[in-house]
């Protein structure tokens, strides 16, 4: 439910501390720990108002109401560390030890793989799958880019760019190059 530019009425939200002292709402007896009230959102979706139902202050013309009907809100969820490049690979480079030092190597093995398409399909996957799960925001290391390597270094940021483009007001991506001081694209030190 898009609730841009719009005031959301009987939602049942967590208490925070936007909700003004004098008119809390009341706790929802069907949602322990949850009360009910009215939200008034402006652009892009951010919170402008909490209130007690049917207390929102809606100021000029009378905008379009949405009656959610005790219809849960929660934050969107912000991943702050991804690596989203090079994921999915699990079914053609797996890592049997578990440790740091194969999955480096597990990673290095796998990046002849990594071409243009095959890094835009495994990106889409992830971004589809945070996105389904409510991620609004992710943070990802882009660990295609290497100094040795300026062909994949530059197919990767055109699969992120192309993918920021393509997921913009849906999940706001930030990508962040990294490489690790010493390894090159043979796995010499």
């Amino acid at each position: 439910l898009e609730l841009q530019n719009l005031p959301g009425r009987g939602l049942v939200v967590p208490p925070t501390e936007m909700m003004p002292q004098d008119a809390l709402p009341t706790a929802d007896p069907d949602a322990p720990g949850l009360v009910r009230a009215d939200l008034k959102f402006g652009p892009c979706g951010v919170l402008l108002e909490v209130s007690a139902p049917g207390r929102a202050s809606i100021k000029g013309s009378k905008p379009v109401e949405v009656e959610c009907e005790g219809r849960m809100v929660w934050p969107c969820l912000a991943d702050a560390h991804t690596h989203m490049i090079k994921t999915n690979t699990m079914p053609r480079c797996s890592n049997p030890d578990c440790t740091m030092s194969t999955a480096l190597q597990c990673e290095l093995c796998d990046r002849p793989r990594w071409t243009h398409d095959d890094m835009a399909t495994r990106l889409d996957f992830s971004l589809r799958c945070a996105f389904a799960h409510g991620t609004a925001a992710m943070r990802a290391h882009l660990d295609g880019v290497q100094p040795d390597n300026p062909e994949q270094s530059a197919d990767t940021y055109a699969v992120f760019d192309a993918a920021r483009a393509k997921w913009r007001g849906k999940v706001a991506l930030q990508g962040v190059r990294q490489f690790l001081k010493g390894v090159t694209q043979s796995g010499s030190k």
